[in-house]
């Protein structure tokens, strides 16, 4: 099965449903041949001791919103979002890629742009007075509460896109649109582990903005925009098609993780 945050209630942020809409496209035949008794990890701060037992797939997936686990080996990590998840899990630096949501950038074409600058919130920080502001800084306001389907093309024809939200920041980095990390509350720098994680791979620091102290329009003027090492990031990716195509054989073949016979992937 596909794992989320919280495996207790259905994908409600951003991340979370773009796990669903990724792994879809990437991996199809996914779903059909998946073994029940199997967790696939991906898109996600998942990587904690709070994960039933039972075997691991982990692609991607980051360490955080608990104490980390300790591998067995029932788990098959293939690799992690970033530096600080190597280390939670005592993996080598090499097992360190890339968020999976990068990948966006391998399905969805950058679009004409038509608006200045989006504001991406988290989906618990979206409130009446934060669409006001939006409104009087002509700012585009993009609800993480909605479809993928909807978000995603929001995302590729801004021009700038400020983002509360981790996965609003990757997206947009896949598709070479700056971005500035911000803060709707200082208080909601509680998540900028899983952001530092991310960013470790490209030697970047996690800086946010905070919109309780400088306005839209100050930030949008005035803010350094943000983009990712276009040819570090092409060397991640590399690495990630790499590993989405050993992957995809295993499914055509039922071979690995996907071994009819669990005695075959023991």
């Amino acid at each position: 099965m596909f794992c989320f945050t919280n495996m207790n209630r259905a994908p409600v942020t951003f991340g979370d449903a773009l796990n669903l809409w990724l792994w879809d496209k990437l991996l199809p035949q996914a779903g059909s041949v998946l073994r029940p008794d199997l967790i696939f990890l991906g898109i996600g701060t998942l990587l904690n001791n709070k994960l039933p037992p039972g075997p691991k797939l982990v692609f991607g997936a980051g360490a955080g919103y608990g104490p980390a686990p300790k591998p067995d080996a029932t788990w098959d990590i293939r690799f992690v979002r970033g530096l600080d998840s190597a280390v939670a899990l005592g993996l080598p630096a090499s097992s360190a890629i890339l968020d999976p949501g990068a990948a966006v950038g391998l399905i969805l074409p950058r679009e004409t742009q038509f608006r200045s600058a989006s504001l991406m919130p988290r989906f618990d920080s979206m409130t009446r007075e934060l669409t006001q502001r939006c409104a009087e800084a002509d700012v585009h306001l993009i609800d993480p509460r909605d479809p993928v389907e909807k978000i995603l093309p929001q995302i590729a024809t801004s021009q700038l896109v400020l983002s509360e939200c981790l996965h609003g920041a990757v997206v947009a980095d896949a598709l070479r649109i700056p971005w500035i990390p911000v803060v709707t509350a200082d208080r909601n720098q509680s998540h900028a582990f899983k952001w530092r994680d991310w960013l470790s791979i490209f030697g970047m620091d996690y800086n946010p903005v905070s919109l309780e102290r400088e306005s839209l329009g100050y930030v949008v003027r005035h803010a350094a925009p943000r983009r990712t090492n276009s040819k570090l990031l092409k060397v991640q990716m590399l690495r990630f098609i790499t590993e989405l195509q050993k992957l995809r054989t295993e499914i055509n073949t039922r071979t690995g993780p996907f071994a009819i016979d669990k005695e075959a992937h023991a």
